[in-house]
């Protein structure tokens, strides 16, 4: 599996501009660096209006099932998703316990997304095209890769930053993800459509 790389803030985006029911969305991040992504993840999406909770992954999967239905309509951050090849296969095999609930945000390393891609296809099918690789800290945007990339944002659409926040405040911005990006960029996440 080698997925698209992505920050922090842009996955939060990602998130919330697909957030439907049943939806799952899988984030890759290095074991020790999980509870920082986590407290970061819960952050950003509670910063833009989305409503997180983390719930810590039972040993057993009937119990990772109730936690998951106990979740309600919040969208669920789970940690501790280090589940082995079976544990994953039971987990796919009661997957419609899941369906309709609200989108489950998986927190995993390698090892675990590559145990999901084999032995829970149904679950992998529910992220789709949502299965993201958290960028190491060194590939990050800088404050001058930021600015040019705001530029040829502006050049791209021919449009400003102010005109793109108004748009986005009076709900007719387009839906694609650039412009989903560029707010995110403006530190304007909160605008960001869902």
């Amino acid at each position: 599996m080698n997925p698209p790389r992505t920050t922090i803030a842009e996955f939060a985006s990602r998130v919330l501009l697909r957030a439907n029911d049943g939806d799952w969305l899988v984030l890759m991040a290095p074991a020790l660096e999980q509870s920082r992504v986590i407290d970061e993840l819960t952050g950003e999406l509670a910063q833009l209006g989305g409503l997180p909770q983390v719930i810590h992954a039972a040993a057993d999967v009937r119990g990772l099932i109730a936690q998951l239905v106990q979740g309600g309509t919040h969208i669920s951050i789970v940690s501790g998703l280090d589940l082995d090849s079976e544990a994953w296969r039971r987990l796919d095999a009661m997957r419609s316990r899941l369906g309709g609930r609200a989108p489950v945000v998986a927190v995993i390393d390698r090892a675990s997304a590559d145990k999901m891609a084999a032995s829970a296809p149904n679950i992998l099918s529910w992220a789709g095209g949502a299965v993201f690789e958290l960028q190491p800290e060194e590939e990050r945007l800088s404050q001058a890769e930021r600015d040019d990339r705001l530029t040829a944002l502006r050049d791209a659409f021919g449009l400003t930053d102010a005109e793109v926040i108004k748009q986005a405040q009076e709900h007719l911005i387009s839906p694609e993800p650039e412009f989903s990006e560029w707010l995110a960029l403006l530190g304007r996440g909160d605008l960001i459509d869902r």
